[in-house]
């Protein structure tokens, strides 16, 4: 949940009360369901946002996070962290929502772009879950 009145994305404004509230309750969720899940390790941005959560989860299940900024949301430029009033006189109506898939956030990226740069990051992680989890059967 962003900050009341400001654009989220790349910004790095912490989380609001409701999401801290909410990550505690994601901790306590992912602890008291320790056994379906099998949770080893966090992927996590490295925003404040994701962060402050991740963070809750990592000293609740006591499991390492991974922090990069290949886990970042989609880029929305220079609307990162602006204040609502000024983005809608300087860019109105541009939102997730109104962009077509090849049109970027002003200084941002296009929907196709994070979706391409999401796919590549995904794959590279479960290539190397399995070199790794192969790597372990042979020693």
């Amino acid at each position: 949940m962003d900050e009341e009145g400001y654009r989220g994305g790349w910004s790095n404004r912490g989380l609001v009360k409701q999401g801290v509230v909410q990550s505690k309750k994601l901790a306590a969720y992912l602890v008291q369901h320790a056994e379906d899940y099998h949770i080893q390790t966090l992927l996590s941005s490295n925003l404040t946002r994701a962060a402050e959560t991740a963070k809750e989860i990592e000293q609740s299940l006591q499991v390492k996070a991974i922090y990069s900024d290949e886990w970042r949301e989609m880029n929305n430029g220079i609307l990162a962290g602006m204040p609502n009033k000024v983005a809608e006189e300087r860019f109105p109506g541009v939102y997730f929502n109104t962009l077509q898939m090849d049109t970027p956030f002003p200084g941002g990226e296009t929907p196709t772009h994070f979706i391409q740069e999401s796919n590549k990051h995904l794959i590279i992680c479960v290539i190397n879950l399995k070199i790794k989890r192969c790597s372990r059967m042979y020693y």
